[in-house]
């Protein structure tokens, strides 16, 4: 990161080896870049540009295809039914199942845009709005490869209303019509509203609905 003019401001960057998974799927990278604009008190803009091949795979059907006994379609089983590995009692960390096996190939990039406006204009009132874009490419389908679109927004907002006492919303929207982030095509939304008391610091109590 760097922080120029003033500390009002500032800039980042960030590799990793993959995102939304507990296992990394190839051998590419996702570059992130991130913009943090404080000017005052009360307004805060932050946004974070992320691109990278991360295409998610279900590790576990590819588990399960791996261990499969015998069948009439497969007569063979999978590529480890019969061996050592499909005993459950067997750990599996130093197996040939962990490392790459996953590989996707580096075939196909996703593209995520987010940002977070703040604003504490009113010393009891905190309001946020959220927005997300997301668009990838040459995702595996039945039909073959396909571009998927995914995009929301959420807000919040927060009234402490007493000393030890706030109360606040959030209500958010995604729309994941491709079924890029859910699995299924549907646009879904939530609102929760938060009670909050702090009883003595650092003991706090909500009550959420």
């Amino acid at each position: 990161t760097y922080t120029p003019f003033a500390g009002k401001w500032t800039v980042g960057a960030m590799i990793a080896n993959g995102w939304d998974n507990i296992q990394d799927q190839n051998d590419s990278k996702s570059f992130f870049l991130m913009s943090n604009w404080t000017p005052n008190d009360w307004f805060q803009w932050v946004f974070v540009a992320g691109y990278g091949d991360e295409q998610a795979v279900d590790e576990r059907a590819r588990l399960s295809a791996s261990l499969a006994a015998p069948s009439l379609t497969n007569p063979d089983g999978g590529e480890f039914a019969g061996s050592d590995l499909d005993d459950p009692t067997i750990p599996g960390i130093g197996s040939a199942l962990t490392g790459r096996l996953w590989d996707q190939g580096d075939e196909g990039g996703r593209i995520l845009l987010d940002t977070t406006i703040t604003f504490r204009a009113w010393e009891k009132f905190t309001f946020s709005i959220n927005a997300d874009y997301g668009h990838e490419w040459s995702v595996p389908s039945f039909n073959g490869p396909r571009n998927r679109t995914w995009y929301g927004a959420a807000a919040y907002i927060k009234y402490q209303f007493l000393k030890n006492w706030y109360i606040a919303n959030r209500t958010e929207y995604l729309n994941d019509r491709n079924g890029a982030r859910t699995g299924r095509n549907q646009a879904i939304w939530e609102s929760t509203m938060t009670v909050s008391w702090m009883l003595a610091d650092p003991l706090e109590v909500r009550f959420e609905y």
